[in-house]
């Protein structure tokens, strides 16, 4: 840069195509420019937080009538009193009528730099219901077997990479990732493996005074941190 001709500022990846308007430019600072992106997705999130919020105390009204509670002596129950399990529903329901509200937040001139083509939501959709539903069956009757459960995260899994191609090319070890390479069903298999596992992981935290939410709050910042990092917004708003 110090031998850069005066006068001319190379651009940033994109530019080209007019999406730098309004973006701090090369010059200015990184943490300026990851504000400049999350302030964009404020609309987003402040829009899933009221949705999630009002579903959730409608959730929870419903569930007093309707759902099996949690056993006396279940092993993750750990808070103190009455607590529904299907917090799930409305968590989804914010997620999801702020994703399908993006057209009318960008009418607005919100959340404008989002490119509804490549959020793809329909096929994400399709990925997350066999999951979801499996979670949802099993808290309003409890008598879900593991196996079904193992085996609607797996379909998710499959989905995930069948429409939306979930896998990992490379490890990040040069090594190691010439023979990754040569053999792509093995990033496939770990994306399906780790679609189909964690969601298992998460319910053994699930219950104990909100430790579930949290790790999954911050999981999903930082998913969302890296996609700005690297450019992805549509990702970061799946996971914003």
């Amino acid at each position: 840069n110090r031998h850069r001709k005066p006068g001319k500022t190379p651009l940033r990846r994109g530019a080209a195509k007019g999406e730098a308007r309004g973006r701090p430019d090369g010059g200015e600072c990184y943490h300026a420019r990851i504000f400049w992106h999350f302030s964009h997705m404020t609309s987003l999130a402040l829009f899933a937080f009221l949705v999630s919020l009002v579903a959730t105390l409608l959730v929870r009204r419903l569930a007093l009538r309707w759902h099996t509670p949690y056993a006396q002596d279940a092993s993750q129950r750990l808070h103190v009193g009455y607590v529904p399990r299907l917090g799930g529903l409305g968590v989804f329901a914010g997620w999801a009528c702020a994703l399908a509200a993006l057209p009318l937040l960008q009418r607005l001139g919100m959340a404008g730099n989002i490119d509804l083509a490549r959020l793809a939501l329909p096929w994400w959709a399709a990925a997350l219901l066999p999951a979801f539903t499996g979670g949802v069956l099993e808290d309003l009757t409890q008598r879900l077997t593991v196996r079904w459960r193992l085996l609607l995260t797996l379909v998710s899994g499959l989905l995930a990479w069948a429409l939306l191609g979930a896998q990992v090319p490379r490890l990040g070890f040069g090594w190691l990732d010439g023979y990754w390479s040569a053999a792509p069903w093995l990033g496939v298999a770990l994306a399906v493996f780790a679609v189909t596992g964690l969601p298992h992981a998460f319910n053994l935290i699930d219950g104990v005074n909100g430790l579930a939410g949290t790790v999954a709050l911050v999981v999903c910042l930082a998913f969302a941190h890296v996609a700005i990092q690297l450019g992805d917004r549509e990702l970061a708003s799946i996971a914003i």
